[in-house]
């Protein structure tokens, strides 16, 4: 009898809970640094996809969102063009354009582009193309 079987058999273990008892034995040492490698891997790819955008969000930034930030910001005052003097108007610039007949001409001028316009050249540009398509 070996030292092994001697002790199992006071613990009423036989064979196969035994082998089940080694299955969950301590895990290697060098497991968990391959699973650091392997993070580290993922997070060096990921910071080089975002290294990769880093380029075309500062050109939104810089060109778009911060304009239009500074647009929202300035249509709250009187401004005159060639003096520096800014006065705080609050929503009083919003209700005299409100009131401006020119202005609802312009919003009923994009809708009428937005809605029949681009549709109408959407269709008619499929429409061409599916007559080149057959004709080739």
């Amino acid at each position: 009898m070996t030292i092994s079987e001697s002790l199992r058999r006071p613990l009423g273990l036989d064979n196969t809970a035994a082998q089940t008892a080694a299955h969950y034995q301590v895990p290697n040492i060098q497991r968990p640094v391959s699973a650091l490698r392997g993070r580290l891997r993922h997070l060096k790819d990921r910071l080089a996809g975002y290294g990769l955008l880093l380029p075309a969000i500062t050109v939104f930034l810089v060109f778009f969102y911060l304009p239009a930030a500074y647009l929202i910001y300035v249509s709250f005052f009187h401004w005159g063009v060639l003096s520096s003097a800014m006065k705080f108007v609050g929503l009083a610039n919003f209700r005299v354009l409100w009131h401006q007949p020119l202005f609802w001409h312009s919003i009923v001028t994009s809708a009428y582009y937005t809605v029949v316009m681009i549709p109408a050249t959407v269709f008619l540009a499929l429409g061409i193309a599916l007559v080149l398509k057959e004709a080739v």
